[in-house]
């Protein structure tokens, strides 16, 4: 059906989907001792992404993003910091582009509407200052939960 659809495009593209998903590291900005945590990712082999779309820097303040090529090993469980705040959050790689293509800006107020399990959201959260505002929504409840014990 797909090969129909897709026409030579379709082995390329199913090739991509039995793949493991790149996993990405979003440095936490409220997290107490950023510089330790960005050594560490550098230890582990983490690359800092640049992000670009059409060849053109993405401007996202402060926000950081980290890969590791999928040969080396994974990143391991982020740690708390001093002030109680998750070091990073781990998501799929893709999961930056929705974010990035809403152009959340620092006072922006955004409703995230099935909020679980939390990288969008917390990456939503990065992306705002003191006045913008993000509410974020859950209807499942065992999702909810999940989403409860992401930090900002």
């Amino acid at each position: 059906m797909y090969a129909t659809e897709y026409g030579d495009q379709w082995p390329s593209m199913y090739q991509a989907l039995k793949q493991k998903p790149q996993r990405c590291a979003v440095l936490n900005k409220h997290a107490a001792q950023q510089n330790l945590t960005k050594s560490l990712l550098k230890d582990i082999g983490a690359i800092k992404i640049n992000l670009k779309l059409d060849g053109v820097g993405i401007n996202q303040g402060c926000v950081e993003y980290y890969h590791i090529p999928r040969q080396q090993h994974t990143f391991p469980s982020p740690k708390k910091t001093a002030n109680g705040c998750l070091s990073y959050y781990l998501l799929d790689a893709a999961s930056i582009l929705p974010v990035l293509a809403l152009d959340v800006g620092p006072s922006c107020t955004v409703l995230d509407m099935c909020a679980a399990p939390g990288g969008k959201t917390f990456l939503i959260g990065q992306l705002l200052s003191h006045d913008g505002l993000l509410v974020s929504n859950e209807p499942v409840k065992s999702r909810r939960v999940k989403l409860n014990k992401v930090s900002l």
